[in-house]
């Protein structure tokens, strides 16, 4: 399968790759490559929600982040 560029599109690719060490060839591949793993429905669920809460301007403090992040490690 071929993916047709533009020559902007081609360029970006090839600046973001470079910035990481790849080939613009081998970026696109493990950019499709990730695209296309199955993603767990839970993890799934709960980023759709966490996103919803952004969007309704729900934050923590970066405290209350730090002590979950600690409670996580533990």
């Amino acid at each position: 399968m071929q993916i047709q560029l533009s020559p902007a599109e081609h360029a970006r690719l090839a600046a973001v790759a470079a910035r990481s060490g790849r080939t613009p060839e081998q970026f696109a591949t493990e950019l499709l490559e990730a695209a296309l793993r199955p993603v767990d429905p839970a993890f799934r669920a709960a980023v759709q929600e966490g996103l919803a809460q952004a969007r309704r301007g729900e934050f923590i403090d970066e405290e209350e982040m730090e002590r979950r992040i600690q409670e996580m490690l533990k």
